[in-house]
C-alpha cells in the first residue's frame, strides 16, 4: 500500500507506474493522478505541443530525403528484400542462392528468367 500525495488515498502499489528513477521501483503519484494531469497538461499547452510536433516531423522528413538521396543504392536494396520477404517469405540472398542453383531457370515451369521489371525478374 502506499499514499498518493495528489489524491491524498492510500492505495494499491498496483495502481502506481513503474518508476525505475525512485526508491520503491513505482511513480510518485497514482495512475488516476498522473492521467488527470497529463490531460491537463495537453489541453493547457495543446498549441505548443502541436507546433512542436510539427516542427520534429518535418525536420525528420528533411533527414529522410537527405539520407534516401545520399543512399540510393542500399535504401534500393533494402526495399527489394523488404518485398522479397512480403511476398516469398525469403531474403534477397536466400533467393540469389536459389537462382544460382537453378542456373537462372524456374523450378516449376523450367523457362529463364530473362526481364527484370521494377526491381524483380519476369519471364
Amino acid at each position: 500500500m502506499k499514499k498518493c500525495p495528489k489524491c491524498k488515498k492510500v492505495k494499491r502499489i498496483d495502481d502506481f507506474y513503474n518508476d525505475k528513477t525512485q526508491k520503491t521501483g513505482k511513480s510518485v503519484q497514482c495512475r488516476e493522478c498522473n492521467v488527470k494531469g497529463t490531460r491537463q497538461y495537453y489541453k493547457d499547452n495543446r498549441g505548443h505541443i502541436l507546433r512542436k510536433r510539427k516542427k520534429g516531423y518535418a525536420a525528420i522528413k528533411v533527414q529522410k530525403a537527405k539520407y534516401r538521396k545520399e543512399n540510393k543504392e542500399k535504401c534500393k536494396q533494402s526495399a527489394r528484400n523488404t518485398n522479397y520477404y512480403r511476398k516469398f517469405g525469403i531474403r534477397i540472398k536466400d533467393y540469389d542462392e536459389m537462382y544460382e542453383r537453378q542456373s537462372g531457370v524456374c523450378a516449376i515451369c523450367g523457362k529463364k528468367e530473362n526481364a527484370i521489371y521494377r526491381g524483380v525478374a519476369k519471364n
